[in-house]
């Protein structure tokens, strides 16, 4: 069969070139030939966005998020360093030299 129209064409690539089983996106359901296809869109047309936990905006990246807390919120800690329990109590500082029991 050869295409004469734009239209055609579709119709021959929907009808001969796209399998019956299509992996459909779960965000937009677009349709994709097999899932590496469909994750490959994923990653570039819905990407995972970090959210700011003080103001709720969203960001692309977590140095994005960075940037924006440090400017906006004057916090330089990630929200991973803030959630880290305290350090441990220091120990008290150990002498230089032991005496033990002088005879004189």
């Amino acid at each position: 069969m050869q295409s004469t129209s734009l239209e055609s064409l579709r119709k021959h690539f929907s009808t001969t070139h796209v399998r019956a089983a299509a992996v459909a996106c779960g965000r937009c359901e677009q349709l994709f030939s097999n899932l590496e296809a469909v994750q490959h869109h994923i990653r570039r047309k819905h990407p995972r966005r970090t959210e700011c936990p003080e103001c709720g905006l969203s960001f692309l990246t977590a140095r994005s998020l960075l940037i924006h807390r440090t400017k906006t919120h004057q916090s330089k800690e990630s929200p991973a360093a803030q959630r880290r329990s305290p350090p441990p109590p220091a120990l008290p500082p150990v002498a230089d030299e032991v005496t033990i029991g002088t005879s004189g």
